[in-house]
């Protein structure tokens, strides 16, 4: 799925910087985009402080941005609570002043284990 995020004016170029900190400033939003599979894999998750750590320009107006959110799953009692931080990456594509963001599939969900 993409998802509009902010547009942006080319004509200064497109930075990895100017990305990141478009992000950082949708955070929010990109965190529940981001997040919104998760929550059919583990109900009681609660995700929160997405850090978008770094962006890589991949030419063509693509960029892989890597991030990291903390969540914390609530199991019914605190020593069976679980408090991790997940890592991944997502692409963003910036056309005619647009940046779009590719969330992940829920596969990529189902695939790791949480503990």
């Amino acid at each position: 799925m993409t998802e509009f995020i902010s547009t942006v004016d080319e004509d200064g170029g497109v930075s990895c910087l100017l990305i990141q900190s478009i992000l950082s400033t949708h955070a929010e939003r990109i965190l529940a985009l981001l997040t919104v599979n998760f929550s059919d894999i583990i109900p009681r998750a609660e995700c929160y402080n997405l850090n978008i750590e770094h962006v890589q320009d991949e030419g063509d107006g693509q960029f892989t941005v890597s991030y990291n959110f903390d969540y914390n799953v609530y199991n019914g009692c605190s020593d069976m609570d679980v408090e991790s931080d997940w890592d991944d990456s997502f692409v963003v594509t910036v056309e005619n002043g647009k940046i779009f963001l590719e969330v992940p599939e829920i596969a990529s969900y189902q695939n790791r284990q949480f503990d």
